[in-house]
This record gives structure tokens, C-alpha cells and sequence, in this order.
């Protein structure tokens, strides 16, 4: 099973697939299909055939996972400077940067309330990812440099002088 969804930003197109050499194994996978209705559209094949093929493709992708890499250094780097209570490390295959705020020493819900109310902040928590997860927020980073600048600048004003603890 696999997806070009998140890598060519085409999720809306329900463009996953399933290979699957097994005849009989194939045609019990068609039936679940049938049955709910989940067969891909001609457009979506159209979008994975060139996402795989088209080298225009390729190269869009090479650059977008550099500047991913590089908002992410941006973020880690600034978020280790100005706010080290924070705890980050670089995403090895994402455009979320999954941030540690155990150093705030908030339950998950007074920081949202937080995050929402005085932050204005919207993040997306780590809780349903199981337990490990309880003390971190993932922030989207993929997005244009100032949105970024301006969550930081929100962050940063808001956990300034605040004691934690």
C-alpha cells in the first residue's frame, strides 16, 4: 500500500493504491472496494502516473523537501535559541516539527487553553499519538517564512517571564 498524498500534496484526491501479486488476495480486495465504494477516480490515476513519472515532478519535489529542511533547520535553531525550555530535534521525514513543552510544565490541556487563548497558536497535540506524546505540540511548518515568524514571535512574547514550573 502506498500514496503520493502527502509527498505531491494531492491527499484530496484519495490517490492511494495497493499492489498485490496474490490473484486471490487481489480479488477480495476488489470486492471491499466494490462494496464501499473506494475505487480511485481517473483523475487520481491520472496524478499518481505523473507524480511518478513526469520529471517535472521529481524536481518540484527536490525542492520542496529542501526548503522543508530548511524551514525545519530554521525552526529548531530559533526554538533552541529563544526558547530553550523547549525541546526539539530535527523531523527526519515530515513537514511537522514535533516540540517538547514538558519544560513549561503544563497538562495537555492547560496548554492547549494556553496555546489558544493567549498564545493564539494552534498546534497540532502529540496525546493521540499514545502516551509518549503527552508533553508535545507538532507545529506545521509547511508553510511561507513569515506565518512561521509570526508563531515564534507569538511564542516566544507568551513564554517570556512566565514561570513554569
Amino acid at each position: 500500500m502506498s500514496a503520493p498524498s502527502k509527498a505531491f500534496n494531492i491527499a484530496g484526491l484519495f490517490s492511494s493504491y495497493i499492489i498485490c501479486p496474490d490473484d486471490a488476495m487481489r480479488k477480495r480486495i476488489i470486492q471491499v472496494q466494490n462494496k464501499h465504494h473506494v475505487l480511485p477516480t481517473p483523475f487520481a490515476n491520472t496524478a499518481i502516473i505523473a507524480a511518478y513519472t513526469d520529471s517535472r515532478a521529481e524536481r518540484w519535489l527536490d525542492q520542496l523537501t529542501a526548503e522543508l529542511e530548511e524551514q525545519a533547520t530554521y525552526l529548531v535553531e530559533r526554538l533552541q535559541e529563544e526558547l530553550p525550555q523547549l525541546k526539539t530535534f530535527m523531523p527526519e521525514a515530515s513537514y511537522l516539527l514535533w516540540i517538547d513543552f514538558a519544560g513549561l510544565g503544563l497538562e495537555p490541556e492547560a496548554r492547549k487553553k494556553w496555546l489558544h487563548e493567549q498564545v493564539r497558536l494552534f498546534l497540532s497535540p502529540g496525546l493521540p499519538f499514545g502516551a509518549s506524546g503527552t508533553t508535545f505540540e507538532r507545529l506545521n511548518f509547511g508553510t511561507a517564512r513569515p506565518v512561521l515568524d509570526e508563531a515564534l514571535k507569538r511564542l516566544t512574547e507568551h513564554a517570556a517571564g512566565k514561570a513554569f514550573v
